[in-house]
């Protein structure tokens, strides 16, 4: 054992420390905040804190085969079906939520050392024209690096109430193996 011991302290030497999660940025801007309280909303599957995050008209899109819980809520009722339904439907998403703060890049809010999120992903071009368009209206890229799949994020953000709130989001994903 005694003789090993020079081999374990030089590999310990010599073994990079672990990476620490990376640290979200000291300024995010006022839509990537929006963005980030919509998505801690979302993680806590509790429809009134999500209620609160958004804004009416409320559209979510996706390029899915299965058009499950897409649609334009114009009304409290229908945006709560579109809630529950994500609940139900995006279990994955909603489980890497957990850990937002070492998993999501937001544009406006990227981490130190990550690039500046700058184009729509190629899957969520299309979708953009369902988010619509109104005044004040901005739009935020995101992505978020889970188990084995990468969700990607295109927000609609615009003022309501006061504040910027979330008017839609497209939502794609891939699997990596």
């Amino acid at each position: 054992m005694l003789r090993l011991l020079p081999v374990i302290l030089a590999l310990c030497l010599t073994t990079p420390p672990a990476k620490a999660a990376p640290r979200p940025a000291a300024n995010p801007s006022p839509p990537a905040q929006a963005v980030r309280a919509w998505l801690a909303a979302l993680a806590t599957k509790d429809p009134r804190k999500l209620a609160e995050a958004s804004t009416l008209p409320f559209t979510f899109a996706t390029d899915y085969k299965r058009k499950k819980c897409e649609g334009t809520a114009n009304d409290e009722k229908a945006r709560l079906k579109i809630f529950r339904c994500l609940f139900a439907d995006e279990k994955i998403l909603v489980g890497e939520l957990k850990y937002m703060d070492q998993n999501t890049v937001i544009e406006g809010a990227e981490p130190e050392g990550a690039e500046a999120i700058k184009d729509i992903p190629p899957r969520l071009r299309d979708l953009v024209k369902k988010l619509g368009a109104a005044d004040g209206q901005s739009l935020v890229l995101g992505y978020l690096n889970g188990d084995g799949i990468v969700f990607e994020f295109l927000f609609a953000v615009r003022p309501a109430a006061g504040r910027l709130k979330v008017s839609g989001l497209a939502l794609d994903f891939e699997v990596h193996e």
